[in-house]
């Protein structure tokens, strides 16, 4: 949850500061140096203890944590290297020093590193396999700069702040942005899995890692027995280092997996545990309360309903920066202000559901493989589901009707965007179609999503840990045959067969609530109150994105009733677009757009 930032080019130490000041909220402790000509490297943290050396002498600033540090230790080791402290920068550095950038790929990690190569002179930018620590970069005629988020890029006078349409296009049809986007049309992530090369006149991007299927001849007993180790030590690891730490704790099975597997860890510690509902009878904290009961967890429980959007929603896309995430995001943040006084990280159940079949739209290709016939409507409902396009068939629009009823809206259309690509077909093969999906979705899904988890704890001062990001686990989850992930509809049912040993038959049997707020007439009348003063006729009309007509379409709902979900949440990312707008290229994140 520290921050990294600079760039190479003409530029100064007054612009490297001020970039540092849009970071501010990721630690206290600033350091700004130069190891080489024309190179500025910028780091905030929250502590300054146990750093290597003088800033001076530094030719990388990390963000990272490793998870498999005595590894990499004892590979450096047999060539004559000794780290002399525990901090992750003095590792990453001698690792590349020993092994170039071979080095990434031996890291299980979550890690954001930008580091000067003396010798072939230039810069490398890298982020982890998984994309778990965030890094966006801009490249302008005088320099390519750097940063944890962009919102730093921005206090650069030559970064324009104009909006890419077709990520805006994207955003408003899949909650999400393309990969390789932002909202901000000259400014990208670096990518998960890769490293860019970077000298004064070229940026080239290498991929390190790929996941892949590797499908194994293994017995479901067998099976259990091997990931409940694996995922026990990608808990225990995720500890190590980890000063005051606590757990999330939801209703699902995810969560609870992960408190268990601390318990187990750490025996004689009472973890701090943390849930957030609408209210003491919110099923998710039901949930999280037999759990809390079974592991005597120190058990606080928070209350967030629609009443706090006004003011939180604000601070959520000033933190989020590209608003791809809907109130699961503000039911983070608020979680972590109130746990931010008690811990430093948190340890979750983030991206299980990619790896062991948990989404709805899995059960959707579940039964395109128990009823092959009617596949092409079932692609069609599936690609609706996710990315908005209307089905084209009898069938298809049936599906969409019976699940989403007769009050579903199109998404609004960005004016001047280009139209929107279709979604990529599904694989052809419907044997392993589903490990197909679920191993693109990690590969290209988990990746763009981290910043709703990442960013909204980052902003109160936590860092945010899951297991399920574990490399060896999430090799592990691709050797395995897809029925075992998806038993009939039950969902990750291996995982919960694993988990027996570790938990009450009531948390494991216990079906998918996604966490979120009700979506009921209160939520829909404050988000009507806020569209009213954020998305009026005359505010569309003076930002241009969108036309007033269809945005009035989506508002119609009948006087005492609730929006249906997906009316309510399109309304919700328009609002949220806006406040981006205003924050972003209204004032560049600058004075005056932190709310």
């Amino acid at each position: 949850m520290s921050a990294i930032f600079g760039f190479i080019g003409d530029g100064d130490m007054s612009l490297l500061q001020e970039m540092g000041e849009r970071l501010k909220h990721r630690g206290a402790a600033v350091r700004l140096w130069s190891p080489a000509r024309d190179v500025l490297l910028g780091q905030r943290a929250h502590s300054t203890a146990g750093a290597p050396g003088e800033p001076q002498q530094s030719p990388s600033a990390v963000s990272a944590s490793i998870y498999n540090r005595q590894d990499v230790a004892a590979m450096l080791q047999q060539r004559g290297r000794h780290p002399q402290s525990e901090e992750a920068q003095e590792l990453l550095q001698m690792a590349y020093e020993e092994f170039g950038a071979n080095c990434f790929a031996m890291l299980n990690a979550d890690f954001a590193v930008a580091l000067w190569d003396e010798g072939a002179q230039r810069l490398i930018l890298a982020r982890d396999c998984m994309g778990a620590r965030l890094l966006y970069y801009w490249r302008g005629p005088r320099f390519v700069a750097f940063a944890t988020e962009y919102k730093a890029l921005l206090a650069i006078s030559d970064v324009q702040a104009a909006p890419d349409l077709v990520a805006l296009q994207h955003l408003q049809r899949t909650k999400y942005l393309p990969p390789g986007h932002t909202l901000l049309q000259d400014i990208q992530p670096v990518p998960a899995a890769h490293w860019l090369e970077i000298s004064r006149e070229e940026i080239v991007e290498h991929r390190y890692w790929k996941p892949s299927l590797n499908l194994q001849s293994i017995s479901m007993q067998a099976a259990e027995q091997q990931l409940q180790k694996i995922f026990l030590q990608a808990v225990s690891k995720r500890l190590v280092g980890a000063g005051t730490f606590g757990a999330e704790l939801s209703g699902g099975i995810d969560s609870a997996a992960v408190v268990a597997a601390i318990h187990r860890a750490r025996p004689n510690d009472q973890v701090r545990t943390f849930s957030i509902g609408s209210g003491p009878d919110d099923p998710e904290i039901l949930g999280a309360r037999i759990v809390a009961k079974h592991l005597e967890t120190e058990h606080r429980e928070i209350f967030a309903g629609p009443e706090c959007l006004p003011e939180a929603l604000p601070k959520v896309v000033w933190y989020l920066e590209d608003p791809i995430a809907r109130t699961e995001t503000l039911l983070y943040y608020q979680m972590m202000r109130e746990a931010s006084s008690h811990i430093d990280v948190v340890l979750g159940g983030y991206a299980s559901d990619g790896l062991f079949a948990g989404l709805p739209r899995h059960k959707i290709v579940k039964m395109m493989q128990i009823a092959p016939v009617f596949r092409k409507p079932l692609e069609e409902f599936y690609h609706y589901s996710q990315a908005s396009e209307p089905p084209q068939t009898l069938l298809g629009s049936l599906a969409k009707r019976l699940y989403y009823g007769s009050d579903e809206v199109l998404a609004p259309t960005v004016l001047g965007a280009p139209p929107a690509e279709p979604p990529s077909p599904l694989p052809r093969r419907i044997r392993g179609m589903l490990n197909e999906i679920m191993l693109g979705g990690m590969q290209h899904g988990a990746p763009g999503w981290m910043p709703k988890v990442e960013k909204p704890h980052a902003a109160v001062g936590v860092e945010f840990r899951s297991p399920f990001l574990d490399l060896d686990l999430l090799r592990f989850s691709f050797e395995l045959p897809e029925r075992y992930k998806l038993r009939g509809f039950q969902d990750k049912f291996i995982l919960r067969r694993a988990l027996l040993p570790l938990l009450p038959g009531e948390v494991v049997s216990r079906p998918k609530f996604p966490q979120r707020m009700d979506y009921d007439l209160k939520l829909s009348e404050v988000l009507d109150a806020m569209a009213d003063d954020i998305i009026s006729p005359r505010d569309v009309r003076q930002r241009g994105f969108f036309d007033p007509g269809e945005i009035d379409v989506l508002r119609r709902r009948r006087p005492g009733r609730p929006y249906g979900d997906n009316r309510a949440m399109r309304l919700w990312t328009l609002i949220a677009t806006e406040l981006w707008a205003r924050q972003f290229l209204d004032h560049r994140a600058g004075a005056g757009a932190a709310p």
